[in-house]
């Protein structure tokens, strides 16, 4: 028998070496010198014991079995070994949990406005149920809220309760105020107060992110149980005074403008700046000024030292002297 198979590996067994397999089994035996390298590396051509140079064809699963034997062997024990550390592994890891619960930081400090966005994204990505945010100052930055509809409407659909305090600034923001409305269709509650005492972001009661010194480059991650009670506590009561925004209505609420007069003449009579008291309320020092000169017009002051002590003397911060102050910083 001839063949004119060129020689192929064993893995890539060629169609001429095919041939000459087929003819092989229909003849029972060939010639030694003229089996393809391919065909013995397989085992599926043996010497014949009583015929020298001669070789028989061997059923392909008799040869597989013999050739794959010691993988599958080695490939049984490797996934046993497998099964085996896993299973070990899967039990350090449930007790390394359970101690590490326990030993977990209860404050951390962040630093950097990179590491800082990235934990408190997955802390918020984390909520399962309920999400409490205050956020000082007045407009937000476009940039910043066009990152945030995606994130808050994924939360809401979540089925996380999102509770967002903002300050009544932000009431004079049409791009705040869309964000406001738009999240709020989808479920978020939105309330606004004239003055909040820093940003603070609670996650399901658990974990508390607030400013750590006063700068954007660092925060306070709070795990604390007490810590995390008094700070869910203080955005319930801030909740609570809040004015809730009405996004069916485009008229400023009268409590609005009553917290943001009373703020204003309550820090005029303890001697803030302008600067200050725009800082404090969200508000422009242009506006600050306007509420300033309207109430020395009305109180007839000319300076801001007698202007605070009129307010005072007046009794105007008094809460049943808000109606006439409504209709003096309304004009």
């Amino acid at each position: 028998m001839n063949t004119d198979s060129r020689e192929c590996s064993a893995e890539d067994i060629c169609d001429g070496c095919l041939d000459f397999f087929h003819r092989a089994v229909i003849e029972h035996q060939v010639l030694a010198d003229q089996a393809p390298p391919c065909l013995l590396s397989l085992g599926l051509l043996q010497p014949i014991v009583d015929e020298p140079g001669q070789l028989t064809v061997i059923p392909p699963s008799s040869a597989a079995a013999v050739a794959l034997g010691p993988y599958e062997t080695a490939v049984a024990e490797t996934t046993r070994r497998i099964e085996s550390l896993s299973a070990a592994y899967r039990q350090a890891e449930a007790v390394f949990n359970t101690a590490h619960q326990g030993l977990m930081p209860e404050t951390v400090v962040l630093r950097g406005s990179s590491t800082i966005n990235r934990v408190v994204d997955l802390a918020v990505a984390g909520c399962t149920n309920e999400l409490m945010t205050m956020q000082p100052g007045g407009a937000r930055p476009t940039e910043l809220l066009d990152a945030l509809v995606a994130r808050s409407l994924e939360t809401i659909r979540r089925g996380v309760r999102q509770r967002t305090i903002y300050q009544h600034a932000v009431r004079s923001h049409r791009p705040t105020l869309d964000y406001a409305i738009r999240i709020m269709s989808a479920g978020a509650e939105i309330r606004t107060v004239d003055k909040v005492f820093d940003r603070l972001i609670i996650c399901d009661r658990k974990v508390c992110f607030i400013p750590y010194l006063g700068d954007d480059e660092s925060a306070l991650e709070i795990r604390n149980e007490g810590v995390v009670n008094f700070l869910v506590k203080v955005f319930e009561h801030t909740w609570d005074r809040a004015i809730a925004i009405d996004p069916c209505s485009g008229v400023r609420p009268i409590g609005v403008l009553s917290d943001i007069e009373r703020s204003v003449a309550r820090m005029i009579v303890s001697g803030s700046t302008e600067d200050k008291i725009a800082r404090n309320l969200g508000i422009s020092r242009r506006t600050v000024a306007e509420y300033a000169s309207r109430l020395a017009r009305h109180l007839g002051s000319s300076s801001r030292a007698q202007l605070g002590y009129l307010i005072a003397t007046h009794g105007l911060l008094d809460e049943d002297k808000l109606a006439p102050m409504q209709r003096v910083m309304i004009g």
